[in-house]
């Protein structure tokens, strides 16, 4: 699942790691194919251990969407893999990107200061590039492309569609019942979630116990940060900038969905 991220891929990875014929890495986003390549293969394949009893076996790291080497990275590790692309209105995600990083890191800058000066959040919606990107390397028929507005419309029969996909039991019934797992809340204090940023992150190059106590200080921050009677709210998206941003996206978007066959006119 190569992404993207802020478009219901930690949704879908909860709902597949339930199927019994699915095996799914405890670890999200291990990034193996992207920023943690020089790990090395045996690092990587130490996470799939002793799991050659299921029918599918995968995992999920939204950065491979928009990396420039995943790709090829991945079609010379397996030219057979099958890949799962969640996308979402390029705008919404886009804010909802911005929005996780006030939550996550404390951004304290204006979505509007951030576009300015990086595309880190522009740059992982346009879907064209990188779908072309893939299509050199495998065939369309290797990929899934699960619309994000069309997919919680009805979840039951996307989940069933994609199960096909991977060759597994379709009828399976999954507990989707949950369905936002990865929701924005606005942290208390954004100076305390920036402090928080040094813990709370995860390492494969680290010693496991070091890390394990780090990120269980990071999670005791990272809660009392988030308390549930926070009733501080995120900002809203500005009418120029999403004027601004549905411009920026039409060309992408008007190829993306000749490209996918479907339909993404609810993209605006």
């Amino acid at each position: 699942m190569p992404g993207v991220g802020r478009a219901g891929s930690t949704f879908l990875y909860s709902c597949l790691k339930q199927h019994p014929e699915i095996y799914l890495t405890t670890i999200k986003e291990l990034r193996y194919f992207s920023s943690n390549y020089e790990l090395g293969q045996n690092w990587y394949l130490k996470n799939f251990k002793s799991k050659s009893s299921f029918l599918a076996v995968g995992e999920a790291s939204t950065e491979y969407m928009y990396s420039q080497k995943a790709a090829k990275r991945m079609y010379d590790f397996n030219p057979d893999f099958k890949l799962i692309f969640m996308l979402r209105n390029p705008v919404d995600r886009a804010f909802s990107n911005y929005k996780r990083e006030i939550q996550v890191w404390g951004e304290s800058r204006t979505f509007e200061e951030i576009l300015e000066t990086s595309n880190r959040y522009t740059w992982p919606g346009r879907y064209y590039t990188h779908m072309s990107r893939y299509l050199k390397y495998f065939p369309k028929k290797s990929l899934k492309f699960v619309v994000f507005e069309k997919f919680i419309k009805n979840i039951d029969k996307n989940l069933k569609e994609i199960c096909t996909f991977l060759n597994v039991n379709p009828n399976f019934k999954f507990n989707s019942s949950a369905f936002n797992r990865n929701p924005s809340k606005m942290p208390i204090s954004l100076p305390l979630q920036k402090f928080n940023r040094k813990l709370y992150y995860f390492n494969p190059k680290e010693h496991i116990l070091k890390q394990a106590l780090r990120i269980g200080c990071g999670v005791g921050v990272n809660y009392i940060n988030h308390f549930y009677f926070n009733l501080r709210e995120f900002p809203k998206i500005k009418k120029t900038t999403q004027n601004y941003l549905k411009e920026y996206f039409q060309d992408e978007i008007l190829n993306l969905g000749e490209l996918i066959e479907q339909d993404l006119t609810m993209w605006g």
